[in-house]
């Protein structure tokens, strides 16, 4: 029988399509990668629903004698509602994709697969809105740690404005590249929009490397601030500190450090199993590391509300006394009393005799 051009072109393409989704059909691709990063993302979302209802408890216990609360109350609940929503993003995408190659190895039509791997508005729109809401965590995220580093600042204007300038900088920068990453990936058989794509793959790079500055910086910033005020109550009372002040560091900067630590695994894994961006890695850590950024500041307030802080012995009566560097007469210094727990500050001048009341402490809870 002889074959005529179309059909031979027909044939052709057919073995060109097939040859490229068998590519993508692999045990790795279609199974592996899809279980790995789903069981990933609900693991890690079973245990943000437990902290977020601890959280949302905590924060609603008395919210009127502490009015910072009604603020954190209102940035966890965002917080949780972003993760969640983007989670179902991916959960829906992640299915669909497995829909889509199931059906293309079950029928051997793999012209569906094909637009859906080379673009596809199905797979391109809720992408984008995906990465743009993880961007959004990361956002209020930054907001909630740089108002806490304020307010243990004594609220300086030149300690909070740096840091929010950072922050938009480098979420803008986050979300430039997302864009420039949805409009590339559209149609990947266009060279222009393979380029915008390794341009966008750079920007995303720098923005995941510029988060794990910033927030570095903010948590050492709070952390550094606490321990150099312990250190100064020391150096000018002869005071004992005690360990209680000890763990409100260690639990700042612990929780402050798990967002750059996943951020670095997931550099890692992309750059090292697949520097080409191509998505065959065997876990996307994506779910993990936009939960993380909900997680970390949610575990402070945990902690701090579990007594695992200032408050963790003697929450009613634990005090802790600060001295502030203005001297009197050259010989008296002002005795700044601070409760940790749910009582009021003091400020007395020693051996004047007189106390000042200086409205509601400067709590645990108010700080995380």
């Amino acid at each position: 029988m002889r074959l005529d051009g179309d059909t031979l072109y027909r044939a052709y393409a057919m073995s060109s399509v097939e040859k490229i989704a068998e590519s993508y059909i692999t045990t790795e691709s279609v199974v592996v990668t899809t279980n790995s990063t789903l069981s990933a993302m609900f693991l890690v979302y079973g245990f943000y629903i437990l902290l977020f209802g601890m959280s949302i408890k905590i924060l609603c216990k008395r919210h009127h004698e502490h009015p910072q609360r009604m603020l954190y109350l209102g940035w966890t609940v965002t917080l949780f509602v972003l993760a969640s929503v983007t989670n179902a993003f991916q959960g829906w995408m992640m299915i669909q994709q497995q829909i889509i190659y199931f059906e293309a190895v079950r029928t051997r039509d793999y012209s569906k697969l094909v637009e859906y791997l080379f673009g596809e508005t199905l797979k391109t729109v809720p992408n984008t809105f995906m990465n743009i809401g993880a961007n959004v965590i990361n956002l209020v995220a930054d907001t909630m740690l740089i108002h806490r580093c304020w307010i243990i600042w004594d609220s300086r204007k030149r300690i909070v404005l740096p840091l929010m300038l950072l922050s938009l900088g480098t979420n803008m920068l986050g979300i430039v590249s997302y864009i420039m990453w949805g409009i590339g990936e559209d149609d990947t058989t266009v060279d222009s929009n393979v380029a915008l794509l390794l341009r966008a793959n750079t920007l995303n790079l720098g923005y995941s490397i510029a988060n794990v500055i910033v927030n570095g910086i903010i948590t050492l910033m709070t952390a550094g601030r606490i321990w150099w005020i312990t250190r100064q109550a020391r150096i000018l009372m002869g005071q004992t500190i005690n360990d209680k002040y000890k763990r409100i560091v260690a639990i700042i900067l612990e929780s402050g450090v798990l967002y750059p630590i996943a951020i670095i695994v997931q550099i890692i894994i992309g750059y090292t199993v697949d520097p080409e961006a191509s998505g065959a890695v065997p876990v996307d850590l994506g779910p993990v590391v936009w939960q993380v950024a909900g997680i970390a500041p949610t575990l402070i307030i945990v902690r701090a509300g579990m007594g695992k802080t200032a408050d963790s012995v003697h929450q009613q009566v634990s005090t802790a006394r600060f001295a502030s560097a203005r001297p009197q007469n050259d010989q008296e210094s002002q005795l700044r009393t601070v409760d940790f727990g749910e009582g009021d500050s003091e400020t007395s001048d020693r051996g004047s005799g007189l106390v000042s009341s200086q409205g509601p402490a400067q709590s645990v809870e108010k700080m995380a």
